[in-house]
């Protein structure tokens, strides 16, 4: 029985809810096949008004992550919360301003514990990410995944402008959100954990495809923005057949001045990628050698990539 004590005790069905989470990024790596072994930790720092229980807890606590890691977090906490730059934010509502404390607190909370995890995880060749915490019962909880760095060479990223800042932008690193998601939106059902499955957590395709729609969200063009649904619309033409047969053919998605592309047609006026018909019949005009050239969602002409500079997104049908 003491084997199975539970020391540092957040809530009741914390493991359950560690093991939910773990499983689920382990389906949705699987079916976008990449054969990889995720690791989700748990995180728990006190509330800042209490001080009868630990100050910090992690689940699991006998697994290869050291409570040590984050001696002096909360200390650490409170200085970063004292100088985020957040704090010299105002906002023109009072409730945003009211909340802007929390919000602070919860960010530095994510920074300091993904700080510890990312010095801990590059010795072992992992990277980490971490949710915002939720607060579940006298803890903010922060909702750790880590994943072997190797993955990252077999799916490439590229680099996106967010708020005038790059980020890195691919389907691995729009899945590895949504898993958090999921495990910050699974922290604020009653009692997280003690229902496995019953929808406490949205299935690995559901999550896929939201990922899906996410990423094709994803500015790839600096300053400008798609304005359709980029994952409906390519999902209509995939679907489309051809004169009664399924077509196949190549999509690139890029601006149609990067001189990453070489045109060997251009059209005079290009063909919205909604209009899914003509779409379809264009893309049938693809080959090997000559993709379909997407400006957005505008179809501009067919053309093929060279290696002037970082190659486009490109979909096969």
């Amino acid at each position: 029985m003491k084997e199975n004590t539970t020391n540092l005790f957040m809530w009741g069905y914390q493991s359950h809810f560690r093991f939910s989470l773990e499983y689920l990024a382990k389906r949705v790596f699987e079916l976008i096949g990449a054969d990889i072994d995720p690791k989700v930790l748990l995180v728990g720092l006190r509330r800042p008004e209490l001080s009868t229980v630990h100050p910090v807890c992690i689940e699991p606590e006998k697994g290869e992550w050291s409570l040590a890691l984050f001696d002096r977090i909360t200390d650490e906490v409170d200085e970063a919360v004292t100088n985020h730059p957040k704090q010299r934010v105002f906002y023109g509502d009072e409730v945003s301003m009211r909340e802007k404390p929390d919000n602070i607190r919860r960010l530095a909370i994510a920074e300091q514990v993904q700080r510890r995890l990312d010095v801990e995880g590059h010795k072992q060749g992992r990277r980490t990410f971490c949710s915002t915490p939720y607060r579940v019962g006298d803890y903010d909880v922060v909702c750790a995944l880590q994943v072997p760095e190797h993955l990252f060479r077999q799916h490439p990223s590229f680099e996106a402008i967010w708020n005038c800042e790059p980020h890195e932008a691919s389907l691995v690193h729009s899945c590895i959100s949504q898993i958090l998601e999921e495990g910050r939106h699974g922290l604020m059902r009653p009692d997280p954990g003690r229902q496995i499955g019953d929808d406490a957590m949205r299935s690995a395709p559901e999550v896929i495809r939201r990922a899906a729609a996410s990423f094709m969200r994803t500015p790839f063009i600096e300053g400008r923005f798609a304005d359709c649904d980029m994952f409906d619309a390519i999902n209509a033409i995939s679907q489309m057949q051809y004169e009664g047969e399924a077509g196949a053919g190549k999509l690139v998605f890029a601006a149609s001045d990067d001189p990453n592309l070489s045109f060997v047609l251009k059209f005079e006026r290009p063909a919205a990628l909604t209009q899914t018909r003509w779409a379809r019949k264009l893309l049938q005009m693809a080959t090997s050698e000559a993709a379909l050239i997407a400006d957005y969602n505008r179809i501009v002409g067919l053309g093929d990539l060279s290696d002037v500079s970082a190659p486009p997104i490109s979909v096969n049908f």
